[in-house]
């Protein structure tokens, strides 16, 4: 009876060595196949954008004047089919109650390249409170927003 449980406690042994051995051989070969995926060609063909926005506020009646200037450049040649600088309420509405949008007028269609250029747009806003803004950009139909993002109050 002893000879019959050692001779199955080697065999339990000698497959938990085997796996041991195995698994990671195994997972290293499924990492390392799935490291040479897109990554590096997605790094090297996605360029990189880099925007700023100043914003002042002049008073006007009703609500304000919102003036934005945007400076932007890319790290290579590229072509946005819009610009602008997206502008949201305190409750992340993108409207006042008349249905008029708060968010700058876009502009487009623009050439980018490693020299910054400089976009300005204005638009008034009647309502007070504090707005958050954001610089967005269109490729072809999808819109990409650029953090970080601030706020500017109408009193």
């Amino acid at each position: 009876m002893t000879g019959s449980f050692v001779r199955m406690r080697l065999g339990w042994w000698n497959a938990v060595l085997i796996g041991i051995a195995v698994l990671p051989a195994a997972v290293m070969l499924v990492v390392e196949r799935t490291s040479h995926s897109s990554d590096d060609d997605d790094i090297a063909t996605t360029p990189a954008i880099l925007g700023s926005v100043s914003v002042r506020v002049a008073r006007s009646a009703p609500g304000a004047i919102v003036i934005a200037t945007v400076t932007v450049a890319a790290d290579r040649s590229m072509h946005l089919n819009g610009l602008m600088v997206e502008v949201r309420d305190a409750q992340g509405r993108e409207q006042d109650g008349a249905g008029r949008t708060f968010s700058l007028p876009g502009s487009g269609p623009l050439e980018l390249g490693v020299d910054a250029q400089t976009v300005t747009a204005a638009r008034q806003i009647r309502e007070p409170g504090t707005f958050s803004y954001v610089l967005a950009y269109r490729t072809g139909f999808v819109w990409t927003t650029l953090p970080p993002y601030d706020t500017f109050t109408i009193t």
